[in-house]
């Protein structure tokens, strides 16, 4: 108990399970009792197959030995796992964007998904998406590893970038250029996004400089329901304004993210939500 509640605390990029064929990674705890008032630890981090990811830790504390499981997780995660787009529920493979570099619409396998960004921008290649959601997801699992280190088992899922598109090209879908768009997504299996959760989590965003501009508005397309709000992004700098449009379609939630340096840049880019609509199954 003392492992998990540690690892939990210091490795939030991971996640604990008891069952542990689910688990990526396995930590073992070998507490030795040296005399009266000395104590030492040994722990070894394996992987799924049974492969220790380093040699045998020994010395410290509890806390200690699991921020340095937490460590070796999350850097051979790092190293050793591709990400692959995520698979919905029919089966299919979700894509990104077409590797041509010239287009500004999104030309990915998702079932019935359409966007165009504004002409002349120029979207990402499926590698620089690819570049773009390894980063993210190596940075959001050494988040969680550092703030739940002590479990022995983490499971970690990150947002994916499908398309990003900028005027001149810049960024990856992971670092953004302004202006620029982009469309996430992320496997979703809680209850939609409603206009009360958009006030709420606005509620939540003004606590760190980020101000609701508009109330949240939901409307329809196709009887597909999609959410937006715009932001003025003041912890940024410079500041930016930002669209964001969430639907949940297939048992993923998708939004389409506008980022802009100005409330007129925004303004003219945000006249493509129009174009961004899903089919429901």
């Amino acid at each position: 108990m003392e492992m998990s509640k540690d690892f939990e605390q210091d490795c939030p990029a991971a996640k604990i399970t008891l069952a542990q064929q689910n688990a990526d990674y396995t930590i073992a705890l070998n507490h030795i009792e040296a005399g009266l008032l000395l104590r030492d630890n040994q722990i070894q981090v394996a992987d799924r197959n049974g492969d220790l990811v380093s040699r045998t830790k020994e010395g410290g504390s509890i806390r200690a030995a699991m921020k340095g499981a937490c460590s070796l997780i999350l850097a051979d995660w790092a190293k050793n796992t591709k990400p692959e787009p995520p698979a919905p529920r029919s089966g299919r493979v979700l894509g990104t964007a077409g590797s041509a570099p010239s287009t500004n619409s999104y030309e990915g396998d998702f079932p019935d998904l359409a966007y165009r960004a504004p002409q002349g921008w120029i979207g990402a290649t499926t590698e620089k998406l690819a570049q773009g959601n390894e980063a993210r997801l190596a940075r959001v699992t050494g988040n969680v590893v550092q703030q739940h280190p002590g479990e022995s088992s983490l499971h970690v899922i990150a947002p994916k970038a499908l398309f990003y598109a900028s005027p001149n090209g810049g960024g990856d879908g992971d670092q953004i250029s302004l202006p620029s768009v982009r469309i996430m997504v992320v496997e979703w299996s809680a209850e939609p996004p409603s206009l009360d959760t958009v006030a709420h989590d606005a509620e939540e965003k003004a606590k760190q400089g980020v101000t609701l501009l508009n109330p949240p508005t939901e409307y329809k397309v196709g009887g597909q329901v999609f959410l937006r709000a715009d932001y003025k992004d003041e912890s940024q700098k410079p500041p930016q304004w930002e669209c964001h449009v969430q639907t949940v379609a297939r048992g993923y939630l998708l939004t389409l993210e506008i980022y802009a340096g100005s409330a007129e840049e925004l303004l003219q880019a945000a006249s493509t939500v129009t174009s961004f609509s899903v089919s429901a199954p």
